[in-house]
Order: structure tokens, then C-alpha cells, then sequence
């Protein structure tokens, strides 16, 4: 769902996948890698307003919101700094992975 698909959506918990599209790098946000708004002159200010969808996305969650972080080498910076500001991680390993089935011989 976009940003304008949940303004004024207030849920119990809200899951985020945070995408490419903004970044952090080198302390500072980056909206380069964003598809939309590409074209000169479209729109004032196309950081602000990614700035703006994220925090829209972020508080849709009346109890809380759990973010998800992809493991690309162009995150690493901004989930750093999302778990220095106090987003605490679920869990640290990585049961996640997938567990061979066992087969009945």
C-alpha cells in the first residue's frame, strides 16, 4: 500500500518493508535510487516528499510498527542507523532460513 492508500488508516500493528528508494548514505537521505519523480521540474522537492511517505507508512500502527530492512549492501547504513535511534531488532538469529525436511525411508 502507498502512502496515499493509508492516510488515515489506523491499524492495531503495521509491517514496512523499507525499500531502496530512500536510503541513508553517508549521513545523509538519499532518494537517488527512487523511480518516480525522475523528470526536472514534476515536483519541488521529491526528497521531502519521500521523507513525508515513509513517516506516513511509519505511524499507520496504533501499538506499534515492525519494520523490515532487506540484507542489500546499500541498506547496511540505514539499518545501522534505525537500530542506533531504538528500533529494536526481534530476534538476532537466523531461524528464518529454511530447515531441510526430514524424509521417512
Amino acid at each position: 500500500m502507498t502512502e496515499f492508500g493509508a492516510q488515515g488508516l489506523e491499524l492495531d500493528a503495521a509491517l514496512l518493508a523499507w525499500g531502496t528508494d530512500l536510503i541513508l548514505a553517508n549521513g545523509a537521505w538519499s532518494n537517488a535510487n527512487a523511480r518516480g519523480y525522475k523528470h526536472k521540474g514534476q515536483v519541488k522537492d521529491a526528497l521531502q516528499l519521500r521523507l513525508n511517505a515513509y513517516r506516513v507508512l511509519l505511524t499507520r500502527g496504533r501499538d506499534g510498527c515492525v519494520v523490515f530492512v532487506p540484507e542489500l549492501p546499500e541498506l547496511e547504513e540505514t539499518f545501522e542507523f534505525l537500530t542506533s535511534v531504538g528500533f529494536k531488532l526481534l530476534s538476532n538469529d537466523k531461524s528464518y532460513q529454511a530447515i531441510p525436511r526430514q524424509t521417512t525411508d
